[in-house]
């Protein structure tokens, strides 16, 4: 996320708390319930916090770009037809490294 973030020049933007504890308890319910088990650990929510403390703020900010703004990553100005065609040689077969057509 933060390298994402990075290529789009988006500083991160303040997370709000998202899983309130009772959620936790109800999503750790729902996942033993499906047969997934988190270990039980003391400092799980602590850690969990922390983790999410690291990578949300970049979430948030790249919910906020406007719709599309992943599309044009890469593209150069070009459609993703014209990328698409780039790619694909005669019969739409992939063409180029690593797809065998070099």
């Amino acid at each position: 996320m933060v390298d994402l973030a990075q290529v789009f020049s988006t500083p991160p933007e303040r997370a709000q708390q998202r899983l309130s504890p009772e959620q936790l308890a109800r999503l750790r319910e729902r996942l033993a319930a499906g047969g997934v088990s988190l270990r039980d650990r003391p400092d799980f929510e602590e850690r969990l916090t922390e983790l999410r403390r690291m990578y949300e703020p970049y979430v948030v900010a790249l919910a906020a770009l406007p719709r599309g703004a992943f599309a044009a990553v890469g593209a150069r100005g070009r459609t993703p037809r014209q990328l698409a065609d780039e790619r694909l040689g005669p019969g739409g077969q992939a063409t180029g490294p690593g797809t065998g057509g070099e």
